[in-house]
Formats: structure tokens, sequence, C-alpha cells
């Protein structure tokens, strides 16, 4: 592990490499993370892939997600990927875990406001 990795940090049978883990992060069994910086409370789930990438606070990457390997793929998650291929992921941030369909969550209040201005509800 060629990585700074703070205390409090746990890294459960998963890879990590030339990367930054600040405290109470957890990467989980057959999970990597290449290239990248985690902050306080990042859960990388199993046999996900991370490369390239900075995480806010308290951000959870389900099991088997990846992120940093496809940039498009990345944009339809709501993420932000600069011109360098860096992909930036928002303080908090929740993924569904369905395989095909992997958003962020958003508040119930959002997703109403967000149908009534499309006028899905008519």
């Amino acid at each position: 592990m060629d990585s700074m990795v703070c205390p409090g940090s746990i890294v459960s049978g998963g890879t990590v490499e030339r990367s930054i883990l600040r405290p109470s992060v957890r990467v989980n069994s057959y999970a990597e993370v290449r290239d990248s910086i985690l902050y306080e409370g990042v859960l990388i789930g199993r046999y996900a892939r991370v490369r390239r990438a900075i995480m806010d606070k308290d951000v959870q990457i389900p099991e088997g997600m990846r992120i940093g390997y496809d940039a498009d793929e990345d944009r339809r998650h709501g993420l932000t990927v600069s011109e360098n291929g860096i992909v930036a992921v928002p303080k908090g941030a929740r993924f569904d875990t369905q395989p095909i369909v992997m958003k962020p969550h958003i508040g119930q209040q959002d997703v109403r406001a967000r149908m009534l201005r499309s006028g899905a509800d008519h």
C-alpha cells in the first residue's frame, strides 16, 4: 500500500494504491481504490472500484459500483468529471444499488417538485 491512511480507517481485504484516506474510511473486501482522495466517513462496498476520484465526507459507494472508469457513466450518476478525468463525488452522496441505474439519492420533496415541474403528475 503506497498510500496515506489516517488512523481510524479500515482496509478490510481491499486494495488501496496511491491514495489518501482520511479518518473513518472503510474499504471493504475485494474493493479497489486507486489515485483517489477519500474524506471522512466514506464507505466503499465490496467489489467496488474507484479510480481518480475525490470523494467528500460521508459518501457511500455500493457493492460492485465503478467510479472513474467511464466518464459518461459517471456523469449519468450525476457526478462531475474534470477535463483531466478526475471525478468529484459530493458530500453525503448515496447511490441506488441497482446495477443498471445508479444515481445519487435525492429527497422525496425534490422528486415531487421535479415531477410537478415536468408535468408528470397530470
